[in-house]
Formats: structure tokens, C-alpha cells, sequence
């Protein structure tokens, strides 16, 4: 049998071989500890928010941590999560700020005419500005202090090293209409600035992109005999042994999606897991690579997802246990800048390549029956023409 650690860092989950029978064993394990760049081993902090005599309340996934909001919404950025001497503080904008909503990894103030956010990612941060109505201010004036950062022209250092970059945020109207930003640095704060003239509201400053599967034929899956379906009420994702695999197929479509040239940020699937009984995933995500990825043509013997020309670059997505709800894949930078390096795209199309070492089954929501828990695409890039960045204007490496 299979033994491995749960979410839980005080339970044991027993597997069988066919993965249809498990146990669960609740003990005490002790500390984990991880080396992180061959440096010394470091207890794992897995908590969420923790208070500290510094006034910082929330404190992220993430050790060392990436950053840190305190209840009267100041933001701390370690741009090099390995020397918490190096930081970058993010003051209040406006004086009566109230602690920030959290939603995710989402952490946010939401004001009549605006709404402001902040989220932590791995490896990243990312700052997000809506303007609601013609009422929203049209500049905001940030306060910020730091702490062991010199910086040069938009380049921020540590040490001698180049940590981040300070880069013009971009607008996106309710139109799709872009432009880009203002925006100052001068003694202690950092001023952006928008002109709204002829912009249609709501408007979003540093947009992501976050895309759903919009229509019946655009996921499906496909059996071992190459016949593929797109109908039913979930989108089958099987690793096996035998020739008995399914291969699952999503596609997005979007006015604005990234251009060859561009540089992919953040890329990620999530997955609104169907069933409890088939929740363990390992598949090989890979895109299509071509310029128009086509809707899917289901029936017998179409082979119209594994036919597909795949991105050499693949990750793999392996998870045992998801559980009913949404479930985020790694990232998946690298296959989705094949797909830029190559093309500016009009869809885009991920296949799931499942493992033929073992038994693994996923199943998923599928747009036939469940529109709104579809899978969803989220990119984030960096234009270089316009020096656009779909991400933040804080951009680490």
C-alpha cells in the first residue's frame, strides 16, 4: 500500500494499489523542516495570518514570507523572500483605511467609486485598481518606505542585485479599450495617474486575464478509441496503465489575449473538481500549439485531443485527493510562452495528457451542465513594445 501526508499535518492517508480503498490515521509526526538554495533547514510556517509586535496581522503561506498586511492596510513586500531585511512598505493611500476583506489570496478595500487589492501569489505579488464610475479618483498617491533597497531608474537592488522592477500599469475600459497610466516616484511616494476621457466605466488598472470555457464544444474528453465527448456533466481526466486512458481538452477565447513577443508571467488552469470518488489528477498539461485552436469535434473515433499538436513543454499536475471545489494546476508558464514565442493566439487550447504509470482519476465540471464552474485560465504577461505589464506595477524577479 501507499502512504502519504495529507493537508493535515497530523494525519496519515492509507492507498491501496488500485487507489479504491483508504484509511486515514491520525498521530503526531513532529516538526518539517525544508532547506531552501542548499541554505540552512528551516521549520515549515504553514499558518495564514499571525500577529507579530510590529502590528502586521496577516502573514502569507510562504517561508520565508513573501509579504505581510497589517490590520490598518499597510502592505510589506520582501522582494527577496530569503533576507527579510530587505522590504518594501506600501502605506495607506487614504487616512481612515479600514482593515482590507479577504477572499482567496485575494486581500481588498472596496470604496463607492473604487476598489483596491492586493494578492500573494508564490512568487509574486500582484496590485489591482478598479475605477467604478466617473466619481473615482483618477490619481492615487501611495505612500511607501524601505528598508535595505537602493533604486536606480525603475530598477529596485538589494545587495547589489536587481530584485524588482517599477513598470507603467496599463488601464482596461469596459470596452477593452487600453491605455496606459502615468506614473511618478518622489520623495517617499509613488503617484499613478489615468486619463479617463472617452474610457467607458468600470475601469481596471493592471488587469489580470481570467478566462472561463464560454461554450459546449470548447471541453470535452476523449477514451482510449479516440471517441470524445462534450456533453455530459464532467470532463474526465484518467491516468492508467492500460490503454484505458481519457484525455481531457479545454479551450479559452478572449479579444485580448497575449501576442508573440510578449512574456508570460503567471499562467494557470483551475478545475472545479466534479466528485470526491474521482478526485486524484496526473496528467501532463500541454497547449496547443497553433495559432487558432479550433472548437472541439466530438464523436466516435475523432481523435480531435489527441490529434492536436502539443507544446513541447509540458508540467506536470499530480495531486492525490482534491476534493469537491475549485483546484489551482502549477504553473504553467513554460508551455503557454511556446504557444507566444510562436503565435498571437485567437484561442487557446490545453490538453491534458494523462500518465500511463498508474491508476489516476479526475473528474471535472463541465461547461454542458455547469456553465459557471467551468475551468478557467488566468494569465498574466509582460508587453515590451509598450512596456505593459498584466500583473503589477512591482514586478520581482
Amino acid at each position: 500500500m501507499t502512504i502519504e501526508l495529507s493537508n493535515s499535518k497530523k494525519t496519515y492517508l492509507g492507498i491501496t494499489p488500485d487507489r479504491r480503498k483508504r484509511w486515514a490515521l491520525d498521530c503526531s509526526i513532529g516538526a518539517i523542516r525544508f532547506r531552501e538554495n542548499g541554505g540552512e533547514r528551516q521549520d515549515i510556517d504553514p499558518s495564514i495570518e499571525a500577529v507579530d509586535s510590529d502590528g502586521f496581522s496577516i502573514k502569507f503561506t510562504q517561508v520565508p514570507y513573501l509579504g505581510r498586511i497589517a490590520d490598518d492596510s499597510r502592505r510589506r513586500i520582501y522582494p527577496d523572500r530569503t533576507n527579510l531585511d530587505c522590504w518594501i512598505q506600501f502605506d495607506k493611500p487614504f487616512p481612515d483605511m479600514p482593515a482590507p476583506t479577504r477572499s482567496d489570496r485575494w486581500f481588498y478595500w472596496d470604496f463607492p467609486n473604487a476598489l483596491m487589492g492586493v494578492r500573494f501569489d508564490n512568487a509574486s505579488i500582484k496590485f489591482g485598481f478598479q475605477l467604478k464610475n466617473s466619481n473615482a479618483p483618477t490619481s492615487i498617491t501611495i505612500p511607501f518606505t524601505t528598508q535595505g533597497i537602493t533604486r536606480e531608474g525603475r530598477l529596485l537592488y538589494c545587495d547589489g542585485k536587481v530584485i524588482a522592477e517599477l513598470r507603467k500599469p496599463v488601464a482596461t475600459d469596459a470596452n477593452e479599450e487600453e491605455r496606459e497610466c502615468g506614473i511618478s516616484f518622489e520623495a517617499g511616494e509613488v503617484t499613478i495617474s489615468l486619463d479617463t476621457a472617452e474610457l467607458a466605466f468600470p475601469i481596471d488598472i493592471d488587469p489580470t486575464l481570467d478566462l472561463q470555457v464560454g461554450a459546449n464544444a470548447d471541453d470535452a474528453h476523449e477514451d482510449g478509441d479516440g471517441d470524445v465527448y462534450d456533453t455530459g456533466e464532467y470532463i474526465y481526466h484518467l491516468a492508467n496503465t492500460t490503454s484505458n486512458l481519457y484525455w481531457g481538452g479545454h479551450r479559452w477565447t478572449s479579444g485580448s489575449l497575449p501576442n508573440q513577443g510578449d512574456t508570460i508571467d503567471v499562467a494557470y488552469i483551475q478545475l472545479y473538481i466534479y466528485d470526491a470518488s474521482y478526485d486524484d489528477i496526473k496528467s501532463h498539461v500541454h497547449f496547443e500549439k497553433a495559432a487558432s485552436p479550433t472548437q472541439i469535434n466530438s464523436g466516435e473515433d475523432t481523435y480531435d485531443i489527441t490529434g492536436r499538436t502539443r507544446t513541447t513543454a509540458s508540467v506536470g499536475w499530480i495531486k492525490h485527493g482534491c476534493g469537491v471545489g475549485w483546484e489551482q494546476s502549477p504553473s504553467l508558464v513554460a508551455p503557454l510562452q511556446e504557444v507566444i514565442d510562436n503565435y498571437s493566439p485567437t484561442a487557446i487550447f490545453a490538453v491534458f495528457r494523462p500518465y500511463t504509470d498508474e491508476y489516476e482519476a479526475l473528474r471535472s465540471r463541465a461547461y454542458n451542465s455547469y456553465p459557471t464552474l467551468a475551468a478557467k485560465l488566468h494569465i498574466e504577461w509582460t508587453e515590451p513594445a509598450e512596456d505593459h505589464r498584466r500583473g503589477s506595477f512591482l514586478k520581482m524577479f
